[in-house]
């Protein structure tokens, strides 16, 4: 276990990396990259960018492993409950926050109002995504990836079996995805179990079954920015190789550079200055505002969704600003 320089050292580059990601996110809302050639260098932006979220839930187990060993009077089943109920309680809040969108686009479409209901419930409870608000998917995920991880410490499951069946379910859900979203020619009765399993189940819910357990095997564990950087160099060679058109083998791929990023970046030990934390708040700030920043901008100046390299600047640069400004109510209001 580090010590607690190390430890505020290792949270500085963490939060670094976060506020990098949330930069990451907004590009994929946004596609700043829209209408470009593809090419290598497009390849690698697409691999970093599923490595974003993924990276997030690495950090949500990581600290939840610190958690359970700093609490000396909470066991490890309370201290993921703790995370469970306040994970829930941000989803309950973001939702509300964009419940605006959603009724934007249910009083404007021609569907029943009990079709809506029906499609709003649907997007709270298994897609964890309305109108122009993906970004709570993550925070869905969380919630079912705690779940899952508070039952298996009641049934005092190890940690390496967390991470094997957590993976598994990634892999599972990977397939469930490709499958709802085939477009080919199916018979009938595989054509009713993809609409079926389209309504009932996301597979990218399974997310968070492997990174989080993985994050708290990775703070249990001692391992080096060469192993993170020989992972993320294998990721590379294997997409670039073409791994990326594989189903299985592309969400493979996701995790293990994923995972190499999340090794370096715990052990490139930056100086532990405010300025690191004040960026831990931005990050969090962009990453759930931006959706509503890009809405409100496309919509006065462009009057239509609009994607590419002005729209991804523009959203980022209103975005931070609105987290600067966050940052300085803060500061404010626990210095007066």
């Amino acid at each position: 276990m580090l010590n607690r320089t190390e430890q505020n050292r290792t949270y500085a580059s963490v939060d670094l990396c976060k506020f990098f990601m949330a930069i990451v996110v907004v590009a994929i809302h946004v596609h700043p990259f829209e209408g470009y050639a593809e090419s290598t260098w497009i390849d690698i932006y697409r691999l970093m960018c599923y490595c974003a979220v993924p990276f997030f839930f690495l950090c949500t187990g990581y600290f939840l492993a610190k958690g359970i060993d700093c609490a000396e009077a909470v066991s490890a089943l309370e201290q993921t409950k703790s995370y469970l109920n306040k994970t829930l309680k941000l989803y309950i809040i973001w939702t509300i926050v964009y419940i605006p969108l959603a009724l934007l686009l249910y009083f404007t479409n021609t569907t029943p109002w009990w079709k809506d209901f029906i499609f709003y419930l649907h997007g709270l409870v298994i897609m964890g995504e309305h109108y122009n608000s993906w970004i709570l998917w993550y925070l869905l995920s969380a919630v079912y990836g705690l779940a899952y991880l508070y039952v298996c410490v009641k049934y005092k499951f190890s940690l390496n079996r967390i991470v094997l069946i957590g993976f598994s379910l990634y892999l599972v859900g990977a397939l469930i995805t490709s499958f709802a979203q085939y477009h080919g020619e199916l018979p009938n009765i595989l054509h009713w179990l993809q609409r079926v399993l389209g309504y009932c189940v996301s597979g990218r819910i399974f997310t968070s079954f492997f990174f989080i357990p993985m994050g708290m095997l990775i703070y249990r564990h001692c391992w080096s920015k060469w192993q993170g950087v020989l992972l993320i160099v294998l990721a590379l060679l294997l997409w670039l190789l073409g791994a990326k058109n594989g189903i299985a083998l592309k969400n493979i791929v996701i995790a293990i550079s994923s995972v190499g990023l999340f090794l370096l970046v715990i052990n490139v030990h930056l100086s532990a200055k405010p300025f690191y934390r004040q960026l831990r708040v931005s990050s969090t700030v962009v990453y759930f505002i931006h959706l509503w920043v890009w809405t409100v901008v496309y919509g006065i100046v462009y009057q239509q969704k609009t994607y590419g390299m002005d729209m991804f600047l523009l959203t980022l640069g209103i975005s931070l600003v609105i987290s600067g400004g966050y940052i300085c109510y803060r500061t404010v209001r626990n210095t007066g």
